[in-house]
């Protein structure tokens, strides 16, 4: 989603959404961003050749992103305004079977113009057991939102057998105007439907800092590019008073891993030296 345009829900002053609805038989991923035009389609059919080697502040360089959907899915359709189109893979099929992964078959079903701009991808998961899927939709946390510089909300909607279904809605409050040390406000509600009662939802307050380095080692990944955006963020309760970790996630637009360092906090009202 780092690498999409949203400037038509910018411009409606709407919130630029990502959601997953998950059932047994099929996922649902849908988001609000522009659209794809035909580079888009041609980038997404090919292997290697990533237009992101030479730009900056998009994820990923080696053009092969978008395939790892196959590790769970059979079949990718997809919808994106006036394009519709979709992939057949089978890993142990024939030749014509495994050059699914990068042959587009053409469907006839775009996105109703009053739906625009939107972008739907339907998973259709192969072999991959349920609760397994599920468990990877549990990990997601909202701290990925601090990362993000164009997502707001993310909504996960899982449907469980016996009809039970959850939706779990991460939303991010930030200042329009970015300072020196930003105070950003992570949401998490969830919704259960075999609930009376609606859950309060918890609120992460984070101290978001931001700096820019350059003079750095050229990579044969990144050609040209000598510098990049470093942020670091910080948690703390309402009193503004540090929450501190013995463990700090990273991330590199998406979670790399989770490692330890040491941060030394002044009493409340942190500083960041």
């Amino acid at each position: 989603m780092e690498d999409c345009s949203f400037d038509v829900a910018s411009s409606r002053d709407q919130t630029r959404w990502l959601s997953f609805e998950v059932h047994p038989e099929r996922i649902i991923v849908e988001s609000n961003q522009d659209g794809f035009n035909g580079e888009d389609v041609a980038q997404i059919c090919r292997t290697g050749g990533s237009w992101k080697r030479q730009q900056h502040g998009f994820v990923g360089e080696k053009g092969i992103g978008f395939k790892a959907v196959f590790q769970v899915a059979s079949e990718v359709r997809i919808q994106s305004n006036a394009f519709s189109f979709y992939f057949l893979y089978r890993s142990d099929g024939t030749v014509k079977e495994r050059l699914g992964l990068v042959t587009p078959l053409l469907a006839d079903d775009p996105i109703p113009l009053d739906e625009r701009p939107l972008t739907r991808m339907t998973l259709i998961p192969n072999n991959t057991r349920y609760e397994n899927l599920v468990a990877h939709f549990d990990e997601v946390h909202p701290t990925l939102l601090l990362f993000l510089s164009k997502i707001q909300e993310i909504k996960i909607t899982i449907h469980m057998p016996l009809r039970r279904t959850t939706i779990t809605t991460f939303s991010k409050e930030a200042p329009s105007v970015a300072t020196p040390a930003d105070l950003t406000l992570l949401i998490k509600k969830v919704v259960d439907e075999a609930e009376v009662f609606d859950i309060d939802p918890e609120i992460f307050r984070y101290y978001i800092f931001r700096n820019s380095i350059t003079g750095l080692a050229e990579d044969e990944a990144r050609p040209g590019r000598d510098g990049c955006e470093v942020v670091l963020a910080f948690q703390v309760d309402e009193r503004d008073c540090p929450l501190k970790s013995s463990q700090y996630d990273v991330f590199a637009y998406l979670p790399v891993g989770n490692l330890g360092f040491n941060v030394s906090f002044n009493v409340c009202r942190f500083s960041l030296c």
